[in-house]
């Protein structure tokens, strides 16, 4: 397996039913690395994804929403995963931060990996991988306000 870092840049606007549209560009690593460095909203906007940016907006009649460029390792052998394993059975994740609650879930659960309570759905967190997701997720993850967040409960869903 070879893993290929790849960078975009993505832009969204607003039309005026208010449905949202977004542009995508891929960009280089040095381009990219320059925009995400940058310390502020202001040096962001000097640098040439900045400008970038700002030349597109121009361009558009929408509201500009968001802009972002993320940083994507793409796997180039990618296969089929084992059989029965399906993108739609889930692992769902609540988060709580005060009083703002959040949710995910992770496709293609891996079963084997998972302990069960007696219900048969909740996901025992407290051993195993589930333990080492909470612990990595709740190292990086952050509410609106910027706290951090607590997982209260993970299920299988689907």
């Amino acid at each position: 397996m070879a893993w290929i870092e790849r960078f975009v840049a993505k832009q969204t606007f607003i039309d005026s039913t208010g449905k949202s549209s977004t542009v995508e560009t891929r960009v280089g690593s040095v381009a990219a690395n320059a925009y995400l460095d940058a310390g502020s909203k202001a040096l962001r906007d000097a640098t040439a994804v900045g400008t970038y940016f700002a030349a597109t907006a121009a361009l558009s009649g929408g509201v500009e929403y968001q802009r972002s460029v993320e940083a994507i390792d793409e796997n180039d052998a990618v296969t089929d995963a084992a059989t029965g394993v399906y993108h739609f059975d889930k692992i769902a994740v609540s988060t709580r931060a005060g009083l703002d609650n959040y949710s995910a879930t992770i496709p293609a659960r891996l079963m084997s990996a998972l302990t069960l309570a007696d219900d048969g759905v909740t996901i025992d967190t407290g051993v195993g991988l589930p333990l080492a997701y909470v612990n990595a997720l709740e190292a990086v993850a952050v509410a609106k306000n910027g706290s951090g967040v607590d997982v209260t409960r993970m299920r299988v869903s689907q």
